[in-house]
C-alpha cells in the first residue's frame, strides 16, 4: 500500500511541476459556479485492528463541486454519492468484502498553477450505509488423527457468510468518518485525486474500523 501511495503522489507531483513554466494564480471565479461529473477509481482498504491486510476494491458515482469563494477566496464545497467496495484480508485464506453507499462532504482550497492546471486540497466527513458484504474462508490444517495419535490428517474448511445480516453479533452497517484528499483539475473537465478516509464507527466488539486509500478520476460533464 505504501508503494501505491508513493506512486500516486509522485505522479501528481510530476504533473504539477511540468505545468509551472508560466505559473500564475488562477481564481476559482474562472470556473463555473458548480461542476457536475462522474467519478471512478481504485480502493486499497483494510480494517483498523492488527492482523488485517489490505484488499483492493473500487468506487464509482457522481461528483458535484460548488464554488465557495463567497465565504473565502478560492475555496469550494464538494459532495459525492459513491458506491464503495471495501474489505480486508487475513492471510491468504480469509477475505472480507463490504459494499457501501457513501456520501462525503468536503471543504477545500484550490490554487491555479496556470491556465490548464488547478491543484487543490480538501477535507471533511463522510457518511455511509452498508449495502451488503460477505466473508469467505478457504484453508486447510494438519492435526493429529483422533483415531490414531501417531498419524496426522489434513482438515479442509471452506465457506462464507453474510457480513451485514442485522444479527445481534453482526457488524454495524452504518459508518462515518473523516477524509483528506488532494489532487488537480486540468483542462477544466478532468480531475485526478488521491485520498485517505478514516472510519470512526466500531463495526463490532473487536473495535474494527474502516480504513481506505483512494485513487480517483473524475470527468466533469458540465
Amino acid at each position: 500500500m505504501k508503494k501505491i501511495l508513493f506512486s500516486a503522489l509522485a505522479a501528481i507531483g510530476l504533473l504539477s511541476v511540468a505545468s509551472t513554466a508560466n505559473a500564475q494564480k488562477l481564481s476559482l471565479d474562472e470556473l463555473p459556479p458548480y461542476k457536475l461529473g462522474i467519478t471512478a477509481g481504485m480502493n486499497a482498504s483494510s480494517f483498523s485492528h492488527a492482523g488485517f491486510d489490505g484488499k483492493f476494491g473500487f468506487h464509482a458515482g457522481v461528483n458535484a463541486l460548488f464554488d465557495a469563494s463567497g465565504l473565502l477566496e478560492n475555496t469550494f464545497v464538494r459532495t459525492e454519492l459513491l458506491f464503495q467496495r471495501k474489505g480486508a484480508t487475513v492471510g491468504d485464506h480469509t477475505k472480507f468484502r463490504t459494499c457501501y453507499l457513501e456520501l462525503p462532504v468536503h471543504y477545500g482550497y484550490a490554487y491555479g498553477i496556470n491556465n490548464d492546471w488547478t491543484i487543490f486540497g480538501e477535507t471533511g466527513p463522510y457518511f455511509a450505509i452498508g449495502l451488503g458484504g460477505r466473508v469467505r474462508w478457504d484453508y486447510e490444517d494438519v492435526i493429529p488423527d483422533p483415531m490414531d495419535g501417531d498419524k496426522y490428517i489434513i482438515v479442509k474448511e471452506k465457506g462464507s457468510e453474510k457480513f451485514f445480516s442485522n444479527g445481534d453479533d453482526d457488524p454495524s452497517n452504518f459508518d462515518t468518518g473523516w477524509g483528506l484528499h488532494v489532487g488537480a483539475i486540468f483542462q477544466q473537465n478532468h480531475q485526478i485525486s488521491i485520498g485517505w478516509d478514516w472510519g470512526f464507527i466500531n463495526m463490532n466488539d473487536g473495535l474494527l474500523q474502516n480504513r481506505n486509500f483512494m485513487v480517483s478520476y473524475t470527468y466533469y460533464i458540465m
